[in-house]
C-alpha cells in the first residue's frame, strides 16, 4: 500500500474520535499536507472521447508508440499507452516504458542553473569567463557585451547550433567537459543580450558551469538535487542497463526504418531518456511553484524568473513571453502552456504546463511524426475546455511605427549562418496593416500598445516592433524578423528567375551547337571554346548551388555530419565553381565566336558569377558541410 493509500485511512480513524468542529480542521490539515506531500489521486486511463480522438490520430499517423499523461488539479490524473514499444516483439507501450525526451533535457538544466544562483554560488549574469576563464568565445563586443550565464539558457549569445558533426561524436564515457570542448568553435554572431537564436551549444556549457560550480558531475547533480526529491527513479542521462530494459524502440517518419540510438555527449542539452509518468513530474513541480513534497526545490521567484525571458532586446521592450530559462511557452490557445518541446533520434515529446488552469501534459511518441502536435493539441483542447477566449484591447499604432510596419520580412537569426543564403532568397513574410491590425505570416495581429501585437486565437502578445543595428525589425519570443525592401525583393525573385531563363536556354542551345560541332560547322565561327566554356561555367555554379541542397534535403545526420563522398564531392564543386567561371571568362574573352554565341556566353558567364559571388558571400565556398 502506498502512501497516499494509508494517508486517508489514519484520518477517517481520527475523524471519529474528535468532535465535528475538530474534524474539520483535520480536513483542511489533511488537505494541505496531502498537497505538500506530492500526494496524488488515482491515476486513471483517459477521459473516453479524448481517448479515442488521439488514438485515431496515432493510428492515421501510423505512429508505433505513444505514451500520454495528463494533469489537472496539479496532480497526475491521467495516465494512456498507445500501440507498441517494439514491432519486433510486438511489446505494448506501458507506464514504464522509456523514451527520450530530447531538448526537454534544458529544462532540467535551467534548474539546476537556478539551484545554484538561489544558493547564491552562481550569478545569472555573471559573465561566463568568470566560471570557465579557459572557453574561447569569439565576441567582438566582449568589452562591452560578454557572453553571460543567461545568455546561454535563453539563446541570446548569438552562437550558431551545434554544426553536423557534433551529433555523430557519441559515447557514455565523455564528459560534459569534452563536449564544451568538442563542440567549439564558438562565435557570436551578433551582440549577446540582443537576439534569440536557438542553440543546442548553450546549455551544454550551461551544465558545464553547474559542475564547476557544485563540484560534481552534471549528471550527479542533477540526480540528487532533482530526480531525487521529485521522486524519478528510473531516468538518466545515458543508456545505463535499467534504461535499456524498458528503452522503446524509435523509428523515422515511415514507422519502419529504425533510428539509431545516438549516446550524444551533450547531456544537458537533449539525451535525457525518461517515462512519461515520471516527466510528468516536471511540470506538476513547475505548477507547484518549486514546492514538493514539503521541500521547496526552488522559490516561486525563481520560477517565475524561469518563465519570463529577460536577455533580449524583445524582453527589455515589454514582450514578457519567449524562449526564457530552458522555457518555451506555447501562446496557440485561450491559455499560455509553458514548458519545452523535444526531438532526438526518432523521438518526439513535449511537457507543458499552463499555471492559469493549475493543469499539463506530457506526450512521448518513438516515431518522428507531426502528429505529436496534434495530439497536444487535442490535450490542449480537453485542459481549455472551460477557459475563456483571452481579451484583446486594441490601442493605435503610433504614425512613426505604422510607416515601417508594411513591407517584406526575413529571418535574420538562423540557427546556423549556413542558413542565410536561403533565407535570403527564399524567405518573404510580407506584413501589411489593416486599421490597427497587422496581418503577419498568415495571422492577424492587433497592436495592444508600446509596439507589442498579439495575434487572433493566441493567449499572449508575440510579436514586438523594434529598432535596432539592422534598422526596424520583428521579434517574437524566439524570431527576429529584419525589414527588406520591396526593391530588394524584386531585384532577387528578377534575378532568380532571369537565371533560370538562362539556364532553361543553355539546355536548350547546346544540343544545338554540339550537333554543328559534330558536322564541323563551328570552325568558321569560333569554334567550341566560345560555347562549352560558360556552359561548363554556368553547370559548375548550379552545381555548386544545388548539390548541398540534396545533401542538407536527405536530413541523414551518417551523410552530412562526416566527410562522405557526397560531401567531399560538395566541398570539391563549391571550391571549384569560382575559379572555373574566372578561368572560362578569361579564355571566353580570348577566343570568343560570333554575335549569337558571344552574347550567349556572355548571359551564361553572369548568370554563372552572380551565383557564385552570392554563394561566397553566404559562406558556401568550399563548404564543408559537416561543420555547418
Amino acid at each position: 500500500m502506498s502512501h497516499s493509500q494509508r494517508f486517508p485511512r489514519c484520518m477517517n480513524w481520527l475523524r471519529s474520535m474528535v468532535p465535528s468542529c475538530v474534524r474539520a480542521a483535520l480536513a483542511i490539515l489533511a488537505t494541505s499536507i496531502a498537497i505538500s506531500s506530492g500526494a496524488q489521486a488515482q491515476v486513471q486511463p483517459l477521459p473516453p472521447e479524448l481517448r479515442g480522438e488521439i488514438e485515431g490520430i496515432v493510428e492515421e499517423a501510423e505512429v508505433p508508440g505513444t505514451a500520454v499523461a495528463v494533469i489537472e488539479g496539479g496532480e497526475l490524473r491521467f495516465l494512456e499507452n498507445f500501440g507498441t514499444s517494439d514491432l519486433a516483439r510486438e511489446r505494448p507501450v506501458d507506464d514504464e516504458t522509456i523514451f527520450r525526451a530530447g531538448s526537454i533535457s534544458k529544462s532540467f538544466t535551467a534548474i539546476a542553473i537556478m539551484q545554484l544562483v538561489e544558493d547564491g554560488r552562481l550569478q545569472l549574469n555573471g559573465p561566463v569567463s568568470d566560471y570557465l576563464p579557459d572557453l574561447v568565445i569569439d565576441n567582438p563586443w566582449e568589452a562591452t557585451d560578454p557572453v553571460r550565464v543567461v545568455h546561454l539558457l535563453e539563446h541570446t549569445a548569438g552562437l550558431n547550433d551545434i554544426a553536423f558533426r557534433h551529433y555523430l561524436i557519441e559515447g557514455s564515457e565523455y564528459t560534459i567537459a569534452d563536449a564544451v570542448r568538442l563542440y567549439g568553435p564558438y562565435r557570436s554572431r551578433w551582440r549577446p543580450g540582443s537576439r534569440t537564436s536557438y542553440s543546442n551549444a548553450g546549455p551544454v556549457i550551461a551544465g558545464r558551469i553547474v559542475e564547476i560550480v557544485s563540484g560534481q558531475q552534471f549528471e550527479d547533480y542533477v540526480a540528487e538535487h532533482v530526480f531525487g526529491p521529485l521522486g524519478i527513479e528510473n531516468a538518466s542521462w545515458t543508456r545505463t542497463a535499467a534504461v535499456e530494459r524498458n528503452l522503446a524502440d524509435s523509428f523515422s517518419f515511415d514507422g519502419m526504418t529504425p533510428e539509431p540510438f545516438v549516446e550524444i555527449v551533450g547531456r544537458p542539452s537533449g539525451s535525457l531518456n525518461v517515462s512519461a509518468s515520471e516527466l510528468a513530474l516536471l511540470p506538476m513541480l513547475m505548477l507547484r511553484r518549486g514546492t514538493w513534497r514539503g521541500e521547496q526545490l526552488l522559490s516561486s521567484a525563481s520560477i517565475d524568473r524561469i518563465e519570463r525571458p529577460s536577455s533580449s532586446d524583445a524582453a527589455r521592450a515589454g514582450l514578457q513571453f519567449g524562449y526564457s530559462l530552458g522555457n518555451d511557452p506555447n501562446l496557440e490557445g485561450r491559455v499560455t502552456f509553458f514548458g519545452h518541446d523535444g526531438s532526438i533520434d526518432g523521438f518526439v515529446s513535449t511537457a507543458r504546463y499552463a499555471p492559469e488552469l493549475n493543469a499539463g501534459y506530457v506526450v512521448l511518441m518513438n516515431m518522428t511524426s507531426p502528429a505529436l502536435a496534434d495530439v497536444a493539441t487535442a490535450v490542449r483542447a480537453y485542459l481549455e475546455r472551460e477557459a475563456r477566449e483571452p481579451s484583446i484591447v486594441a490601442a493605435p499604432i503610433p504614425e512613426e511605427l505604422r510607416q515601417m510596419l508594411s513591407g517584406q520580412f526575413q529571418t535574420s537569426t538562423p540557427r546556423r549562418s549556413f542558413l542565410a543564403p536561403l533565407i535570403g532568397l527564399s524567405q518573404w513574410e510580407g506584413a501589411r496593416l489593416e486599421g490597427d491590425s497587422l496581418r503577419f505570416k498568415g495571422k492577424n495581429w492587433t497592436h495592444v500598445g508600446d509596439g507589442r501585437f498579439h495575434a487572433e486565437g493566441e493567449s499572449a502578445p508575440g510579436l514586438i516592433a523594434l529598432a535596432d543595428g539592422d534598422g526596424f525589425v520583428l521579434q517574437s519570443g524566439t524570431v527576429t524578423y529584419r525589414r527588406s525592401s520591396t526593391a530588394q525583393m524584386w531585384l532577387k525573385l528578377i534575378t532568380v528567375v532571369l537565371i533560370g531563363a538562362v539556364s532553361v536556354a543553355a539546355a536548350i542551345y547546346t544540343p544545338v551547337w554540339l550537333f554543328g560541332a559534330f558536322r564541323g560547322k563551328l570552325a568558321e565561327r569560333g569554334g567550341v571554346a566560345p560555347r562549352v566554356l560558360p556552359t561548363l561555367a554556368l553547370v559548375v555554379a548550379l552545381a555548386a548551388a544545388i548539390a548541398p541542397l540534396m545533401l542538407f534535403g536527405t536530413g541523414s545526420f551518417e551523410l552530412l555530419g562526416q566527410p562522405t563522398i557526397m560531401g567531399w564531392l560538395v566541398f570539391a564543386i563549391t571550391f571549384a565553381a569560382p575559379f572555373v567561371v574566372v578561368i572560362s571568362a578569361v579564355w571566353f574573352w580570348r577566343r570568343r565566336g560570333n554575335r549569337v554565341s558571344t552574347l550567349i556566353g556572355m548571359t551564361q558567364l553572369t548568370a554563372a558569377s552572380i551565383i557564385c559571388l552570392y554563394l561566397m558571400h553566404g559562406g558556401w565556398f568550399a563548404l564543408r558541410i559537416w561543420n555547418a
